[in-house]
């Protein structure tokens, strides 16, 4: 912080947002931040092993989406995507529209769903948001979920937790108690995201 301080007349705005920024991700805190006055990128960017993607774009902009992002190469050369700034729906990758929709693609307004994959003999559940359903309470859908996984033998879970940035933590101790119960015969995976944070974790 002094450090900042100490570099303030010689820095713009957005060297002292950023700054700002990089003191506050130290704590360590996920619900720690730092609310900045500047628009953002009418593109959707996500790191990947291999690099940084653009995985969300305006419809005008759609030929961006999968591309991978360059600011500058070896040479010098700069390349941009020109978008214009838009609240419609994005394009994303893969497009729903084009075929096959990824499963924690789907239902992504319902707190938690599951289906079971009868082929793998695996149950996925996904779990986007720590919040009781009106009419089906974390418990009872707990006891649906363990009823299918004893039923029928199932012997993997696979909870997804991509799309859940949270609520109350005492929401999914059901499934905990369901998965300790059964953890000499059961394999549990879980799936986290860039959207994941708080009790989604």
């Amino acid at each position: 912080m002094t450090d900042l301080d100490s570099r303030i007349p010689d820095l713009g705005d957005p060297e002292m947002e950023v700054g700002m920024q990089r003191i506050v991700a130290m704590a360590g805190d996920g619900h720690a931040s730092v609310v900045l006055p500047f628009l953002p990128l009418p593109i959707a960017l996500r790191w990947f092993a291999d690099g940084l993607y653009v995985a969300a774009a305006p419809a005008d902009a759609a030929r961006a989406v999968g591309f991978r992002y360059v600011v500058e190469d070896a040479f010098g050369a700069r390349f941009t995507v020109e978008v214009t700034p838009s609240f419609a729906a994005p394009v994303e990758a893969p497009d729903p529209a084009a075929g096959f929709v990824p499963y924690w693609r789907r239902n992504t307004g319902s707190a938690y769903w599951f289906t079971y994959l009868q082929s793998a003999r695996t149950l996925y559940l996904a779990y986007n948001a720590c919040q009781n359903i009106p009419g089906l309470p974390f418990i009872a859908f707990a006891q649906q979920v363990f009823s299918t996984i004893d039923a029928n033998g199932i012997g993997r879970l696979v909870v997804d937790v991509r799309n859940n940035p949270g609520g109350d933590s005492r929401v999914v101790q059901p499934l905990y108690d369901g998965i300790k119960a059964r953890r000499a015969r059961l394999q549990v995976n879980a799936i986290i995201g860039w959207r994941t944070a708080s009790s989604g974790m």
